[in-house]
């Protein structure tokens, strides 16, 4: 038996090792609670939606470009609404605002939570910057494309945000044979923001019988977390076991950069 000190690093390894014999069984949550907004997502889209309309009609020129300004600013909000009603669903969204994160700060953060793919950040964001930093004028084309990331993103997030009453994790662990050797546990507390992650599988020279406690003093931590839990309980809806092991965080996180050694505070 080890004595080393078991970590979420550890529990990756681990995971990884038994992926083709996690089961589930006996997973529950809570259901998941909104912010009160007066305006949500899935409104901000409609507004968006309403522009595109008014603007396949307008013979006006001028108005025809601010109508795609106002189509820009309203897939801004609808990003950022679905973002903060995720971070409020999952009881973090305090100290999120607390730390006066912008919206690039927390697509990170959920990228590197395993909710959506770099390539999809990047595209949102180089189209953002063309016509917010860069002052360029979006074509229609622009438009069409961020309408339709911003879609996507958002509809991933509401998603996550159901994903909560699968928050209270157990998954059984099998051997080739089917017979159970082993459990990983993990339990979200959203009233304060904190994974209770702990496992014991036979074989293993690192267990963990005793939770350990993972929350947003290192987000590092806090989105391997989030990753390993939604990988192994999405994993039904995958084909095979390659993407699963693909999706699971690297052990050293890519936020680190690799000239100042340093990662973003969240």
């Amino acid at each position: 038996m080890s004595t080393e000190t078991p970590t979420i690093d550890s529990l990756i390894e681990i995971a990884v090792r038994h992926i083709q014999g996690i089961d589930h069984d006996g997973n529950g949550g809570v259901m998941p609670k909104y912010p009160d907004f007066d305006y949500y997502p899935y409104d901000y889209l409609d507004f968006a939606e309403a522009n595109l309309q008014e603007w396949l009609s307008s013979k006006d020129d001028f108005q025809k470009e601010n109508l795609l300004i106002s189509c820009v600013s309203n897939l801004k909000r609808a990003l950022d609404c679905q973002i903060d009603c995720f971070l409020f669903a999952w009881g973090i969204l305090p100290i999120v605002r607390k730390r006066n994160l912008g919206i690039d700060s927390k697509l990170s953060f959920l990228h590197e939570s395993g909710v959506f793919r770099s390539r999809t950040v990047g595209r949102f964001l180089a189209i953002r910057n063309r016509i917010e930093h860069d002052f360029q004028k979006p074509s229609i084309e622009d438009l069409e494309a961020l309408h339709d990331l911003v879609v996507a993103i958002v509809s991933v997030l509401h998603g996550c945000i159901n994903d909560l009453d699968n928050s209270d994790a157990y998954f059984p662990v099998l051997n080739k044979d089917g017979e159970n050797i082993g459990k990983i546990e993990m339990r979200y507390i959203v009233e304060d923001g904190t994974w209770k992650v702990s496992w014991e599988i036979e074989g293993e020279a690192i267990n963990c019988p005793d939770a350990i406690h993972i929350d947003l003093k290192n987000p590092s931590n806090f989105a391997k977390a989030f990753r390993v839990w939604h990988t192994i309980a999405t994993g039904e809806a995958y084909a095979s076991y390659t993407p699963m092991i693909r999706k699971m965080p690297r052990q050293k996180n890519s936020w680190v950069d690799s000239g100042s050694g340093r990662s973003p505070r969240l």
